[in-house]
Order: structure tokens, then sequence, then C-alpha cells
């Protein structure tokens, strides 16, 4: 039962608003991140992202399973 605050699935809108200014930033960094050849920029702009990231998309949750392919390795060449 619940008691006081909104009412059950009344929406958010402080938390909705939030999400959408950090889909504008995220947005804005983005446009940037393929804008520049900066390799500093590149880092701190993608930390800036890797931090937005969690507060926009839900969580998945996911199942460990066995396999007996062997892992996937993926090399990159290059400055990164």
């Amino acid at each position: 039962m619940k008691t006081g605050g909104r009412l059950a699935g009344t929406p958010n809108l402080i938390t909705r608003e939030v999400k959408e200014r950090l889909l504008t930033l995220l947005n804005d960094q983005m446009e940037y991140l393929y804008n520049t050849t900066d390799i500093n920029e590149l880092r701190a702009r993608n930390e800036v992202i890797r931090t937005i990231l969690p507060f926009l998309v839900a969580k998945v949750g996911y199942e460990v399973t066995e396999t007996t392919q062997p892992p996937v390795v993926v090399k990159i060449h290059g400055n990164i």
C-alpha cells in the first residue's frame, strides 16, 4: 500500500527533466567527438559519456553460460 508522495504511475518530473538535460549533453559530446582529432579531448569527452550513460540507459540483466568456444580477441592497432 502506497502512502503519501506521487500516486502510483505518476511520472517523476525531476527525473525526466534531468534525463532530458543529460541526453542533450550526451548529444553535444557525440557531435564533438565526430569533429575532433585531438586525442586528449577525445579521452576527456569519452569519460563524460561513460559517466552520463548509466543515468540514461536502463541496466540490462545478463546471464553467464558455459561455452566451449574460444574467447573472441579484439586487437586494436594505432593510438587510442
